[in-house]
């Protein structure tokens, strides 16, 4: 029997799996799979997203997946940091392995990501704890048990 101060490690895990699939969903809904901005032939690619779209997206992506991440281990009642970071560390390896696998003209900046991610995680934590405390100062949000 779990008290309620302390979830169980099953609520902690499952919180922190189902933040992961959030992640990829809300990256799967918002951005293309594939980032590139040149086709095959190294030619512009018409049907691409502006730079200033794919970012836009790619910051919108970590932000709702931070917030998720906080709703998400309110509702499951786990721990609220395992979620967020969880969710933050899937969003920082999407973006690593999608940039890496684009073609685009000039430098590839990939390598950057992981090292423009962690204070971006950092800041989007934020998020998903103030997201995670309104559903704990609004208890109607929340299912019952």
């Amino acid at each position: 029997m779990e008290s309620p101060s302390r979830p169980s490690l099953a609520r902690n895990v499952g919180a922190t799996l189902a933040a992961v699939a959030l992640t990829a969903c809300i990256w799967r809904l918002l951005l293309p799979w594939d980032l590139s901005r040149i086709d095959e032939a190294n030619r512009p690619d018409p049907d691409a997203l502006g730079e200033g779209a794919m970012a836009a997206r790619i910051v919108l992506v970590l932000a709702l997946s931070s917030i998720g991440g906080g709703l998400l281990s309110a509702v499951i009642r786990s721990r609220t940091g395992p979620p967020i970071v969880a969710a933050g560390l899937a969003w920082i390896c999407l973006v690593t392995w999608r940039s890496f696998a684009a073609r685009v003209t000039g430098a590839n900046m990939a390598a950057l990501w992981p090292i423009l991610g962690i204070p971006a995680v950092a800041l989007a934590s934020c998020l998903g704890i103030a997201a995670n405390q309104l559903t704990r100062r609004f208890p109607h949000f929340r299912p019952a048990t």
